[in-house]
């Protein structure tokens, strides 16, 4: 059954929701699944002209003025 196929229907806050519950697995275990939903739904969307918007890089601690 490992050659098997299913394409899904899901609205992007569905999407959403399987990404972020893949993201609290292990990374070993969820890494390729998470990374080809998120491959297939950026294309997706591109077709359809809706653009994805940059992550925004986190910010840096404050350092400790000790």
């Amino acid at each position: 059954m490992e050659n098997v196929v299913l394409k899904l229907e899901l609205s992007v806050e569905e999407v959403n929701q399987v990404l972020a519950g893949l993201g609290k697995l292990p990374l070993e275990s969820s890494v390729g699944t998470w990374a080809k939903i998120k491959q297939v739904a950026e294309l997706q969307l591109k077709e359809q002209g809706i653009e994805i918007p940059a992550p925004e890089a986190p910010e840096a601690p404050e350092a400790a003025n000790d």
